[in-house]
């Protein structure tokens, strides 16, 4: 798994950026506004990669519990969610020549 770090020095060293430190500023700020606009309430679309967003589940309540005996509450939660592009899934599974 490839943390910020990696990605920036990725970035870095295939020549996109000119230093390392722009680098890890640049994923960084790209990693943190993507997240601000979708805990805000709004989509992140970016064209031949996906959509982030953030989604709530709902909040469930059981009548019975197997282990207690008892009644059982989970609840809501906020998810961050990813949908691929259709031209992001035809590029993953192109086939290799």
């Amino acid at each position: 798994m490839f943390s910020r770090a990696d990605v920036a020095r990725l970035m870095w060293e295939s020549g996109r950026m000119d230093t390392l430190k722009h680098s890890v500023k640049s994923v960084s700020a790209i990693f943190d506004t993507i997240l601000e606009i979708c805990m805000a309430g709004n989509k992140v679309g970016i064209s031949g990669f996906g959509v982030f967003e953030m989604t709530e589940t709902k909040e469930k309540h059981f009548k019975n519990n197997y282990f207690t005996k008892g009644d059982c509450y989970i609840p809501k939660k906020r998810r961050f969610k990813f949908r691929q592009s259709d031209k992001l899934v035809k590029k993953i599974n192109k086939p290799e020549e």
